[in-house]
């Protein structure tokens, strides 16, 4: 993206010296009044994508945090899982242990 060289202010308070053969004053307003009003335009269309950007950029943080979570719980879910079935394979094989004792008894 280029720099501007001009800030609307800049172009508002631009004066010009006249000459005997020099470019008509009016005609000259008239154009810098139109370039002034560019400007603005894009002036205020800047800012207002700045704080779009901003603004966007900010969600996007705040569900990466969100995320990251989830990520950690999915994470402490999964080991609560694991553990639970190790203990349920533990219980289930006490309780064949005990079939087969009674079984052979």
């Amino acid at each position: 993206m280029n720099k501007l060289n001009l800030k609307s202010t800049e172009v508002l308070k631009k004066k010009f010296e006249t000459e005997l053969s020099g470019y008509s004053a009016q005609e000259v307003d008239k154009f810098l009044d139109l370039i002034l009003s560019d400007y603005k335009y894009y002036e205020e269309a800047m800012k207002s994508q700045q704080e779009a950007i901003t603004e966007r950029l900010n969600v996007i943080n705040d569900r990466d945090e969100e995320i990251e979570k989830l990520n950690i719980e999915l994470k402490n879910l999964k080991a609560q899982l694991i553990e639970t079935a190790k203990a349920s394979d533990y219980n289930l094989y006490q309780e064949i242990k005990k079939i087969k004792k009674k079984l052979n008894n």
